[in-house]
């Protein structure tokens, strides 16, 4: 009987705290929401006494008037004694990364949330192998998984945040502006709008506006935004890449700002904006050295010869869509600055039936411009031979002109040659004889048919040894293979031992011809056969000869050619250019090995 009433009286016992408990949880809430932290702190820790172990409510209540108190260090120990009682409960995890944030322990707070994600998740894992598991549960556990994600998430945000540095603040100017040089214009534009303080950085460095490259613009050009980046120069532009500046008072407006910039160096001008104002300016630009005119524009050659006079200061001169027109030509002025020079013809605006060379006046011109070195003459309708020895100091030679049909008169110290408008045949056979290129280092020329190769052989063997380059074409495509008789007596001469780059672009090479090229040309880098019959056979001789001496193999639109081959030599390092995929046939395999 005694032990009954015992065992009632602790129940009673029992039941008289946790309502004590219970009366001071609450009572201390109800302080803790008046601010009165003092004597909430007392109603918790009184609670927390009269149990032998307490709730996590009240622990974490308990911690939460700690932090208002500012004890960061009780708060914590409230918080880590809560994630010691129940690892699987969220509270601990919550409050402890939260007061270790604000002691400012970011990376801990980080390794918390961590701990208690694994934990939760570890929890729900074992809580599935039970069959008596309620969904309640799982969906709790998922819920504070995603509150404690959304802490870290949050978290890992700030840490980011504060290791992050604005380039332009940490690092010295004058490492700026070697990183800044490196941008195009376009690129400055974009980063100019990342902040104030970034736009007020580029707009202090004048020479990141040295050159106003508009080439790249899909509409209209503003008048103020030229004149804003003439302004950030300080009216020292040096370059100036002009598209969408307009044809009439827009484009007038804009040149006119321009023409303020004495010190500009470099004009080229394409689409959608006009070239006049070059010709009518009262500012002529006296250290121009460089001017371009896109073949957006057609320009008459009498414009050209007064472009010329007027801006003596030219090295550099290209126009590429040059008329003729009925005002007489007349090349006055002397051009001894003048060092490169490209007339591209618009075919469309001229008159075939009048002699095209006479009304050039090239005679005149060369006088005048005694120290080109570069000329550009493309798709003009000459008939006729053409003597460039006047041109003694001419080095590069481009004659695009499809009627051309004697070889030009020229000094023996051309560097660079290109004539794919000559086919070179038996007609000219003795001009070439007299041309004795002994510096010839590039030669681009067509042939009538394949069989005329042996007619270049006087034209490169005073250059032997010099010749780097070689581009051939045939004007008449051939129906059979040629085999290497054709080619034997050009490279048994050894003109072509130190050829880096070989074009053979629709000449009927075969297998045996490829071989050949393998064997007697060892600094072979590019190699183009487009368009001819060679096989796996010939691309494995080319490939194993040279080694890894031959970097590109380009072979479009050869149809004897299978895939097999091609796939092979890119396994070997070589850069193959097959085209269509159409062109190549699948045959026969071969062992590559």
């Amino acid at each position: 009987m005694g032990n009954v009433t015992e065992q009632a009286q602790a129940r009673r016992q029992a039941k008289d705290t946790r309502e004590n408990v219970y009366d001071l949880h609450s009572e201390g809430k109800e302080l803790y929401k008046k601010k009165n932290y003092e004597a909430a702190l007392k109603c918790f820790n009184t609670a927390i006494l009269k149990c032998r172990s307490p709730h996590i409510d009240i622990l974490d209540n308990r911690a939460a008037v700690y932090t208002k108190l500012e004890n960061l260090d009780a708060a914590l120990r409230d918080g880590r004694r809560m994630i010691q009682m129940a690892k699987t409960e969220v509270t601990g995890y919550l409050r402890s990364g939260q007061i270790l944030a604000l002691m400012g322990k970011n990376e801990a707070a980080l390794g918390i949330y961590n701990y208690g994600i694994g934990n939760l998740s570890m929890s729900v894992k074992n809580e599935d192998v039970k069959v008596d598991i309620s969904f309640d549960l799982v969906r709790i556990y998922i819920l504070t998984d995603k509150v404690l994600q959304g802490m870290v998430k949050k978290l890992t945000a700030k840490i980011s945040a504060s290791k992050q540095h604005d380039p332009f603040v940490v690092l010295p100017l004058e490492l700026i502006q070697i990183v800044l040089h490196q941008l195009s214009f376009t690129n400055i534009l974009s980063i100019r709008g990342v902040s104030r303080s970034w736009k007020r950085l580029l707009e202090s460095i004048p020479n990141l506006w040295y050159h106003l490259d508009l080439s790249g613009a899909k509409r209209q050009i503003r008048l103020g935004f030229v004149k804003d980046c003439i302004r950030y120069s300080q009216y020292r532009l040096k370059r100036a890449s002009l598209s969408h500046c307009g044809l009439g008072d827009m484009c007038q407006g804009i040149t006119e700002y321009i023409s303020r910039c004495q010190g500009l160096e470099h004009i080229d001008i394409h689409r959608n904006t006009g070239y006049k104002w070059l010709l009518t300016t009262s500012h002529p630009l006296k250290r121009l050295t460089s001017l371009i005119l896109g073949h957006e524009h057609s320009i008459y050659l009498s414009e050209v010869a007064a472009l010329l006079a007027k801006y003596t200061s030219l090295q550099r001169a290209e126009f590429y869509s040059v008329c003729l027109s009925n005002d007489p030509l007349e090349w006055r002025h002397d051009l001894y600055q003048l060092k490169v020079l490209k007339l591209h013809c618009n075919r469309g605006k001229i008159n075939h039936q009048f002699p095209v060379l006479d009304r050039l006046k090239l005679d005149d011109l060369f006088t005048k411009a005694l120290h080109v070195v570069e000329l550009d003459l493309a798709d003009w309708p000459i008939y006729g031979l053409l003597d460039f020895r006047a041109l003694i100091h001419l080095e590069v030679l481009n004659l695009g002109i499809s009627e051309l049909h004697e070889f030009p008169l020229l000094n023996p110290w051309i560097r660079r040659l290109s004539l794919p408008g000559l086919c070179i045949g038996s007609g000219s056979g003795q001009t070439i004889k007299n041309a004795r290129l002994s510096d010839l280092e590039y030669l681009h020329a067509c042939l009538e048919e394949p069989a005329e190769v042996r007619h270049l052989l006087p034209l490169l063997s005073p250059s032997k040894g010099k010749l780097r380059v070689l581009h051939l074409e045939v004007l008449l495509p051939a129906y059979s293979e040629y085999g290497p008789t054709v080619f034997q007596p050009l490279i048994a001469s050894g003109v072509l031992s130190e050829l880096t780059v070989l074009n053979l672009v629709s000449l009927p090479v075969s297998d045996d011809v490829a071989r050949l090229l393998a064997e007697n040309m060892p600094r072979l880098r590019t190699l183009s056969l487009d368009r001819s019959y060679i096989t796996g056979i010939g691309v494995k001789a080319l490939v194993l000869k040279q080694g890894d001496k031959l970097e590109t193999l380009s072979v479009r639109e050869c149809t004897k050619l299978s895939h097999d081959a091609v796939k092979w030599a890119r396994s070997k390092g070589i850069s193959i250019i097959s085209g269509s995929s159409d062109n190549i046939k699948y045959q026969k395999k071969i062992p590559w090995g």
